[in-house]
C-alpha cells in the first residue's frame, strides 16, 4: 500500500467574507473529489476569510499511480480557480 499525501496552501483574492472563502474552497474541494478520485478537507484556517490549506491524500497499490494521481490533483487545484492562488506546496509519501 503506497500514500501520497499534499498540504496546499491557497491565497484568495477575490474574497472579502468567509462566505466568499468557502464558496471557492467548496468548489475546489469538490471537483477534486470528483475529477481526480482523491480524498481532500479544507484543514486550516478556518477562520481566515483570505486564507486556506487544504489536504489532498492518495492510496493505491502503486506507488507510481498514487505519485501520477497527486500531480494530477495539484495541477488541477493551480487551474480550479482563478480567484485562489497556491503559495506553498508540502508533500509527502509512505508505503507500507
Amino acid at each position: 500500500m503506497h500514500i501520497t499525501a499534499a498540504q496546499v496552501s491557497l491565497q484568495i483574492h477575490a474574497s472579502s467574507s468567509l462566505k466568499d472563502k468557502r464558496r471557492v474552497i467548496h468548489s475546489v474541494v469538490s471537483k477534486l473529489r470528483n475529477r481526480h478520485s482523491v480524498s481532500v478537507a479544507e484543514v486550516d484556517p478556518n477562520e481566515s476569510w483570505n486564507a486556506a490549506i487544504i489536504g489532498i491524500a492518495v492510496v493505491s497499490g502503486d506507488r507510481r499511480t498514487a505519485t501520477q494521481i497527486l500531480e494530477r490533483a495539484l495541477t488541477f487545484v493551480e487551474r480550479a480557480a482563478p480567484e485562489a492562488e497556491v503559495i506553498g506546496v508540502e508533500t509527502d509519501a509512505w508505503s507500507f
